[in-house]
This record gives structure tokens, sequence and C-alpha cells, in this order.
């Protein structure tokens, strides 16, 4: 028998896009890397702490969008649909939200992406775990109707990490 102490330290942050974006401005980088080296610092006081325990950094990102329709023929549009298997709809809203849900998941994979890099740049003993989940135009938490359509507050990816010790 085995037993597992789970210790977990959690952070969490929000990082906004522009209308229609998914790529990281730099003042958006600079936030994540101020994010970042607050998760190495947490996985070393915990490699301090318990230095013969497997530490797990855990992240998780949850992207969101606006209810805002979509430019025909724009270069965004193309790279929303570029790769799709499923059948995209023709009509709307279904087609704006089909759209929006695609550009929520790539607003979590690029910034999960950009997490899980800046970490394994550090060389660090122990696991990374990442999850990227796009919610479409789903309410952010915390967050009640009736909303704005095209507000700003909706454009977000919501991180959250959590530093484990196994």
């Amino acid at each position: 028998h085995t037993t597992q102490k789970t210790m977990k330290q959690t952070l969490e942050s929000d990082v906004s896009f522009g209308p229609g974006e998914y790529e990281i401005s730099d003042k958006g980088r600079h936030a994540l890397d101020a994010y970042c080296e607050a998760v190495i610092a947490g996985k070393t006081e915990f490699d301090k702490l318990y230095p013969d325990r497997t530490i797990l950094i855990k992240i998780k990102v949850v992207g969101y969008t606006d209810q805002v329709d979509f430019i025909e023929g724009t270069n965004l549009l193309k790279q929303l649909i570029e790769g799709v298997e499923d059948e995209i709809p023709q009509t709307e809203p279904a087609q704006r939200q089909f759209l929006n849900q695609r550009l929520s998941e790539l607003r979590a994979e690029i910034l999960s992406d950009y997490i899980v890099k800046y970490i394994s740049r550090r060389n660090l003993e122990g696991r990374i775990e990442q999850e990227a989940i796009g919610l479409g135009e789903e309410l952010p938490p915390d967050i009640s109707s009736p909303y704005p359509q095209q507000d700003s507050r909706r454009r977000i990816c919501k991180i959250y990490t959590y530093v484990l010790v196994r």
C-alpha cells in the first residue's frame, strides 16, 4: 500500500484578446512571463519542502469569445476553418457560434502552449500536464447576464495552474 499526500498551490490569471484575435500581444506576453515565474517559484518552493516527492504542474486554460460575427474572406476566417473535419453550419447564429468556438479553442491552445514552453525551458524536475478548453460564447465565471455581445471582458482566457506534491 502506498499513501500519497497531495498539497496544492493554485494560481489564477486572465489574459485578454482584441476582437477576432488569438495571438498573444506584447503586453500579454509580459503578463504571462510574470505568471510563469510565479508558477516556477511555487514549484521551487515545493521542491525544497519535499525533495523526495514528485512535483506536478497542471495547467488548464479555458478560452471564451464575444458574440461577434466574422467577415467573409478574411485570414482569420480561413484560419478558423483550416483543418476542420466537421461540417461548418451555414446558417446564423449556428455558424457564428461554431466559429467562435474554434476561436476560443485557438486562444486556449496558444496560451497553454506558451506557458508549457516557458516553464519547460527551465528544465525543472517533475511533470507538466496541460489542458486547453474552448467554451466559445459562454459567459466567463463571475459574469452574469445581460452582458454586451461585443464586450472585451468576454474575449479572455482564464488560466488555472496547480502545483501539486505527490
